[in-house]
């Protein structure tokens, strides 16, 4: 009987080591996916601000365009004013 339960004892203590080398492992795994975690959140905040810089240089040449077709209506404005001062053949 204390051959058997010798036996036990040690197939317990092989499998607590291989529990041992599997939580381990888990572990190593779990660090590499809280690494890579913080690596894309650090990826997500440089796009976030990207894309503020590209939404505000869009929305500067909004503003640009629209001030460029003010310039070009008033110079139309003016443009047919001067064509109604110059003789007419």
């Amino acid at each position: 009987m204390t051959g058997k339960l010798e036996a036990i004892i040690k197939k317990q203590a092989t499998l607590i080591t291989q529990m041992e080398l599997v939580h381990a492992a888990d572990q190593e795994l779990i660090d590499s996916q809280n690494h890579q975690l913080k690596l894309l959140q650090e990826k997500i905040s440089l796009l976030e601000k990207e894309k503020q810089a590209l939404t505000d240089a869009g929305n500067q040449m909004s503003a640009a365009c629209e001030r460029l077709d003010r310039i070009c209506t008033k110079k139309q404005e003016l443009l047919d004013s001067l064509s109604g001062i110059s003789p007419q053949p």
